[in-house]
């Protein structure tokens, strides 16, 4: 497969004769590769590269003393697998536009396609171990796309010869995947018949791998989804029936559910704390009252406060006002 995906590591680093003068040892080594040594400072970099009928694929050890931006070209449309096995940090992939056109988190992966362009890969400081392949779009013939809804985006994209890139939700890279990665690397033979093939069969079982994959993320997904909403509807319910003496042990029970699991879905699916949902929804319910007419004592009696000033002092941190500011922008149509 011709090759068509130049990262341009000459525009950082110097390119040196041999992996004695690195301090960097490769994490994998990938058979009958064309390896390409690189150093400027105490930053290193090993690529190793394979080119297959089948496929395109390489491995790249990175070791940086800070985030560097590394010029990539592409020259012909083609479909590609990003893995980021390890890695101190994210990968940002760009256009030429200056927002980021994706990132790869640590032992994550995504597919892409990408159209021919300038673009720019972000490595992160640190270590980073990342493994990659690109082929022909053609492999999905009409119709046997169908199972891989992740995909079909990025296929159509290639079918058209979109001039856009495309990028696929990511994805785990767990044991498996990498072990996969690992095998292909070893068994990779050079001008041998066979070894299409097997490039072929490894290219399917890692499309299907990560079919798997997303299926798996998806269904967590929507049962964090479940239980982060079933959790905030019921601390609702409790905020209404206690006030400020709603526990979200209480969650247990009516959940059947550890608090951990209950809080980690939550925080996955919203983005915050149960602690801080709690508070948002016993602030609303005291705003909810003084916009009814009751005074701040009626208000701190009917949300379970112990004192007047207990439930002022949590108005006024949470609120960012006194409940007597409230009132009065009330009064006056402000609020």
């Amino acid at each position: 497969m011709k090759k068509s995906f130049h990262l341009q590591l000459h525009e950082y680093f110097n390119s040196v004769e041999s992996l004695g003068a690195l301090q960097l040892e490769p994490t994998l080594l990938m058979q009958h590769a064309e390896a390409s040594y690189w150093k400027t400072g105490n930053d290193e970099a090993i690529l190793q590269e394979f080119d297959g009928q089948r496929g395109f694929l390489y491995h790249l050890d990175v070791s940086l003393e800070a985030s560097r931006m590394i010029p990539l070209e592409i020259d012909r449309s083609d479909l590609h697998i990003l893995y980021v096995l390890s890695s101190d940090g994210t990968l940002f992939l760009y256009d030429t536009t200056a927002e980021p056109l994706t990132d790869i988190a640590c032992e994550r992966a995504r597919y892409l396609y990408l159209p021919p362009d300038d673009y720019a890969i972000e490595l992160p400081k640190g270590r980073s171990q990342i493994f990659g392949l690109y082929f022909s779009g053609r492999i999905f013939r009409q119709g046997n796309e169908r199972p891989y809804d992740f995909l079909k985006p990025l296929i159509s994209a290639y079918r058209d010869k979109a001039t856009e890139p495309q990028c696929s939700i990511d994805f785990r890279v767990g044991p498996q995947t990498k072990l996969q990665i690992e095998i292909i690397c070893r068994e990779l033979r050079a001008k041998q018949l066979n070894n299409e093939a097997f490039i072929y069969a490894k290219l399917i079982q890692l499309i299907e791998l990560s079919l798997e994959k997303v299926g798996q993320e998806q269904t967590k997904e929507q049962h964090d989804k479940r239980i982060a909403v079933n959790a905030r509807n019921l601390l609702a319910l409790y905020i209404e029936d206690e006030g400020q003496s709603a526990s979200l042990k209480r969650l247990e029970a009516d959940l059947k559910l550890d608090s951990d699991t209950i809080s980690r879905s939550y925080k996955r699916h919203f983005g915050t704390t149960l602690s801080d949902l709690r508070e948002e929804l016993l602030l609303e319910k005291a705003k909810e009252y003084l916009r009814a007419g009751h005074t701040a004592t009626q208000t701190a009696y009917s949300l379970n406060y112990s004192s007047l000033d207990a439930f002022a002092r949590f108005f006024k941190k949470h609120a960012g006002m006194s409940v007597s500011e409230y009132v009065r922008r009330l009064r006056t149509g402000e609020e």
